[in-house]
């Protein structure tokens, strides 16, 4: 090892004078910058960028240019940084700190400057983590080479047995920064489990300002310095929890972190980090100044291996807790972020702007024909199974909650009602209702009417003008049959076993073990399940289908051949696209962004954040991006405990409303898996749901449908969204009215200026 050190250490001296040494000189200014062509990956560094001489590039040399950005390289410490051209801004992987500043120690500041942390398991299955600053760098462990204006620092953990090289290079207005998982090095007998990348790229100091935005959701803000130390920091898996790990307790208020992208704006500029490659196994982390990470930051770390803990033993008193980690590491072949520094008012609305920009230029994100359409969206459900009697004996009897019949009367009643718009999702309507086998064999439920009565229903939705969608289960196994079963088809735990799925009280939140639990249905299983279906039921004169589900669940298998989330995200993909195909139209729920590209309809977008410690404020960026281009709603209006709320809601995020609605038996859903779904009975809702659509109607009019372009907090509780037409709207949660030059929102109101 020793010998091996000392290579890389001449290596490395020799990747120094390779690098050069860069000097105090004048500013590169804009003529002179913009002879560089606009896009690329970069070229030799002019002799003006070379020559800058600024207080956070001191140290370090420049290496690639376009004609936005100069990429500049710390040789000896690791650092890289960003100069923007346009703005003459600096973003760099470690803060500019004063030295005579006494609220960080020494051996802080070292901490915040390492441009990359890892954990990893040891050969005695303990847990270690470790400080790329200290652990690497300062233990002699950096490479560093420049080939085709391409930066590569290996990062040497040599009292760990671990190598990683991170590869940087400039990408028209932004810096692509790449893990290559080929070329990580593991020895000692010690496993990588979790690599952070650039924790400290952009952070905010203890005295700057501005916020950190988090993708919670809607999306959510963490001001700069906001004195919530005391409180926990964001450590949330990108997409959800791989829920195939069944936890113990559930937050109701805990929404996903829906789309892998970060935003710092810091001082009045705003960067942008997006995850490109391995977003399924990356994490997002937000800390506050006064945390473990001291200071205001906000990252991506990505797993490497899978890990999880099984009780041994579990019946006795010597029950223990064992760490499993996986043997295979992440199928992604890269981990990779997009950091590109914005040159507007830096705010979350230019970040969702540029964010959308990129899902249309590079990911191919499409407008949607439905987009510009606000109808009333109606989740109906047909049946559910439950335990009753027979004979007087205990059974599991099939409960009808809406018939065939029933859903055609209900789309005529909200026609008739002045709803001339409606999404009708219809879940639970095949062989046993929603907890009933995978619908592969064209049965139907004969409790809500059989196979000619459901073809009534899809006539008359089609006469009404009523977009009917029938949702198909394919994630939850909660019966064998139809050719699935637990041994065959349930996704596993890292040890093999089928991962138990269970209900969870609504006031306590634990679980509720009074439900028989159900399993998860294997990734690879949905297209072959989808295939069947098609093959089994009459689709003919559907515009749409549903996979409600799938929009937001995401989740690993490792049953016989271990499936990581990043494999499931394409198994996902493909069986969305290929049910798209069968009938022209999709419709997913809470739908994470890999979903939302593909559906045309979203039910129950995320509308808001779950309200974290160390956050301030929910944020629209979800609809900021999606505006315009798929139509997408909020939470059921029936569901919520402040029925105006959700209202004014939806005309602040351009949103859609939604209702949760059953024809007959709706006290049935108690102590079943649809009891959060109550007080559904539709005739108790109809005359709200239209004197709300009407109102939704009225702002669909003045701002033509158009895309949210802007949004605003005015005051506490008083929020504007601008529309591409150039209407403003004004939404006031407060109890009192609110007054300005514009004029006055009432309380609990709204207002629109066109």
């Amino acid at each position: 090892m020793r010998k091996r050190l000392i290579a890389f250490g001449l290596l490395g001296a020799f990747c120094l004078q390779l690098l050069g040494c860069g000097a105090g000189r004048p500013a590169v200014s804009g003529s002179q910058a913009s002879t560089v062509a606009e896009v690329g990956d970069g070229r030799t560094p002019s002799p003006e960028i070379q020559a800058l001489s600024l207080p956070e590039l001191a140290g370090m040399t420049a290496v690639a240019e376009n004609g936005r950005l100069a990429l500049f390289a710390g040789q000896e410490d690791g650092r890289v940084a960003l100069y923007v051209k346009q703005t003459g801004a600096v973003w760099s992987s470690a803060p500019l700190l004063d030295e005579t500043d006494e609220r960080l120690t020494e051996a802080q500041r070292r901490l915040v400057s390492s441009p990359i942390d890892i954990l990893y398991y040891n050969a005695a299955n303990t847990e270690q983590e470790r400080n790329g600053q200290i652990a690497s760098i300062g233990r002699g462990g950096l490479i560093c080479t420049v080939k085709d204006h391409c930066l590569s620092f290996v990062y040497i953990f040599p009292d760990d047995g671990i190598q990683i090289t991170v590869e940087f290079r400039l990408n028209g207005d932004g810096l692509s920064v790449s893990v290559p998982l080929d070329k990580i090095v593991e020895s000692q007998g010690n496993r990588l489990t979790e690599i952070s990348l650039l924790p400290y790229f952009g952070c905010g100091t203890l005295d700057d300002e501005g916020y950190l935005l988090v993708p919670d959701g809607s999306g959510a803000l963490i001001r700069m310095n906001n004195g919530k130390s005391t409180g926990a920091p964001i450590q949330e898996p990108l997409y959800g929890d791989d829920i195939v790990v069944n936890s113990e307790r559930r937050d109701a208020l805990r929404r996903s972190m829906t789309l892998p992208v970060l935003g710092i704006r810091r001082n009045g500029r705003g960067l942008l980090n997006i995850v490109t490659e391995g977003d399924a196994g990356a994490s997002v982390n937000a800390y506050t100044a006064g945390m473990k990470r001291r200071l205001n930051c906000a990252y991506f770390s990505f797993n490497y291996r899978a890990t999880d803990s099984v009780v041994l033993d579990s019946s006795s008193k010597k029950a223990k807790l064992v760490k499993m980690i996986a043997d295979t590491p992440n199928s992604a072949e890269r981990f990779t972020l997009r950091l590109v520094p914005l040159t507007g008012a830096g705010d979350y609305g230019e970040m969702a702007a540029r964010y959308r920009t990129y899902l249309i230029d590079e990911q191919g994100l499409q407008a949607s024909d439905t987009a510009t359409r606000r109808p009333l969206y109606v989740d109906c459900y047909g049946a559910l199974q439950k335990q009753g009697t027979v004979l007087c004996m205990p059974a599991t009897v099939t409960v009808p909650l809406t018939t065939y019949e029933q859903a055609g009367e209900m789309m005529a009643a909200l026609i008739d009602a002045g709803i001339d718009d409606v999404v009708f999702s219809y879940d639970g309507w095949t062989q046993g209702g929603v907890t009933g086998p995978l619908p592969t064999k064209g049965k139907y439920e004969s409790r809500l009417g059989g196979r000619k009565a459901f073809a009534a229903l899809t006539q008359r939705a089609a006469a009404l003008g009523v977009t009917f969608v029938p949702n198909v289960g394919v994630t939850d196994l909660y019966t064998s049959g139809n050719g699935y079963s637990k041994s065959r088809t349930a996704a596993a735990l890292l040890n093999g076993t089928p991962g138990l799925q269970y209900a969870y009280d609504l006031s306590s939140r634990l679980r509720d073990k009074t439900l028989t639990p159900y399993y998860l249905v294997s990734p690879q299983q949905y297209t072959g399940a989808l295939q069947r279906f098609f093959a089994g039921y009459d689709t003919t004169g559907l515009s749409a289908v549903g996979l409600k589900k799938t929009g937001w669940a995401l989740y690993s298998d490792h049953h016989r051949v271990s499936i990581d989330r990043q494999q499931a995200k394409a198994m996902v993909l493909d069986a969305c696209r290929y049910a798209r195909q069968q009938t022209g139209g999709l419709l997913t729920q809470n739908a994470n962004g890999y979903t939302a590209a593909v559906s045309d309809w979203i039910l129950q977008a995320p509308s808001q954040g779950s309200g974290y410690d160390i956050e301030d404020g929910s944020v629209p960026f979800y609809a900021l991006v999606f505006s315009g281009l798929k139509s997408y709603s909020i939470e059921a209006t029936n569901l919520s405990a402040d029925v105006q709320s959700v209202l004014l809601r939806a005309i602040e995020t351009g949103a859609s409303l939604s209702y949760a609605f059953t024809a007959q038996n709706s006290a049935e859903t108690a102590n079943t898996y649809l009891a959060p779904v109550y007080s559904s009975d539709y005739r108790e809702w109809l005359e709200t749901a239209a004197e709300q659509y009407a109102a939704l109607r009225t702002v669909q009019q003045a701002t033509g449908a158009t895309a949210m372009v802007a949004h605003s907090r005015l005051a506490d509780g008083v929020y504007e969204t601008v529309f591409a037409n150039g209407a403003r709207v004004r939404v006031n949660y407060q109890k009192t009215a609110y007054t300005d030059a514009a004029g006055t929102v009432a309380a609990m109101d709204y207002q629109i200026i066109r």
